[in-house]
């Protein structure tokens, strides 16, 4: 059965958000089961077998997933940045009469925060992969002639999991909210013989291959908005009637206060359905509807700015039209 028509038959979208698991997969199901098979200690010919992968690659990202380092790193970096932020995904059972937040929501000192780009839990969900390629002359051609050869993988460039940039620029977990710049392109045309014999290796793991040339990297707007609107900005009024910004995307209690939205039950999508500039206000805090840019989502400095670097540097020595991005996704 295709993914479209299982969605259709088992209310899947509805059944997750009855469950205030909005965003779950049915495929996140499957690979939460590889994990734990791996945590069993099975070897690698068994996770094959389970998981009906039959190149060793793609199997073994579940061995990897029980790995110890990436929760060490992860747990560094929230001590590092998150100060006193906790994740709400925790039951407080701990704490009688402590309210449970929205499985999506921080919290801060006001009250439980939606990010604008969601936690994205590293032992399960989307990954991307894939090359830069360049096209150039390498070995065992004619002189004049040139061929797409790959670069640097994206792995190489930090570049792993990005929903809201997944969403945006490719339509990969689309929330609807995008126009995605290049989505399900497929190989290009002279694809690099790396780029293919990665992609072969994933096996039928692998979905959404696309590409994206630098020549429309470098057309994006990147203040075009998003189609609809997609979160709830907080604002402090400043005596002279001008707002700074305090959050980019807020779902909290105090918001819930102001409103009348119970924020612990309803689900931040209700967002969209808002026209945008709705505001609401309480003393010099104003909440307001807004619609998040492209920038907002793939911002300059993120993830994907040394992807970028490559590829304007390479544009730099090869032309505009002879580098571009080549990636695929797996779940």
């Amino acid at each position: 059965m295709r993914r479209s028509g299982y969605n259709t038959r088992t209310r899947w979208v509805d059944v997750v958000k009855d469950m205030r698991l909005p965003g779950l997969h049915f495929h996140d199901l499957r690979h939460t089961g590889n994990i734990r098979a791996a945590m069993s200690g099975a070897g690698l010919k068994d996770l094959m077998a389970r998981t009906g992968h039959d190149n060793a690659r793609a199997a073994m990202i579940y061995q990897r997933a029980i790995r110890g380092a990436g929760k060490l790193i992860t747990e560094a970096i929230d001590k590092h940045f998150m100060g006193p932020w906790r994740t709400a995904c925790t039951y407080m059972t701990h704490h009688p009469g402590v309210e449970t937040p929205h499985p999506r929501a921080v919290r801060d000192h006001e009250g439980w925060t939606a990010p604008l780009r969601e936690q994205e839990d590293l032992g399960m969900g989307t990954s991307i992969h894939g090359f830069v390629e360049c096209r150039t002359w390498t070995r065992g051609l004619d002189i004049g002639d040139s061929a797409w050869c790959a670069a640097i993988s994206l792995s190489m460039l930090g570049v792993h999991r990005d929903y809201g940039a997944f969403d945006c620029l490719f339509g990969v977990r689309s929330s609807g909210n995008w126009r995605p710049i290049a989505a399900d392109r497929g190989l290009p045309q002279g694809a690099s013989e790396t780029a293919k014999a990665e992609l072969a290796q994933w096996g039928e793991a692998a979905f959404g291959a696309t590409w994206l040339s630098w020549e429309e990297v470098a057309a994006i707007d990147w203040d075009e908005p998003a189609l609809h609107p997609t979160n709830l900005a907080q604002y402090r009024q400043l005596p002279d009637q001008t707002l700074e910004l305090v959050h980019r995307s807020v779902w909290s209690r105090r918001f819930a206060r102001v409103s009348g939205v119970d924020t612990l039950t309803v689900d931040p999508g209700q967002v969209a359905l808002w026209d945008e500039g709705t505001e609401w206000k309480a003393g010099n805090t104003v909440f307001r509807v807004e619609r998040a840019t492209r920038r907002q989502v793939v911002p300059p400095e993120g993830y994907w700015h040394a992807v970028w670097t490559v590829m304007r540097t390479l544009a730099q020595v090869h032309g505009d039209d002879a580098v571009r991005l080549v990636a695929w996704f797996e779940e």
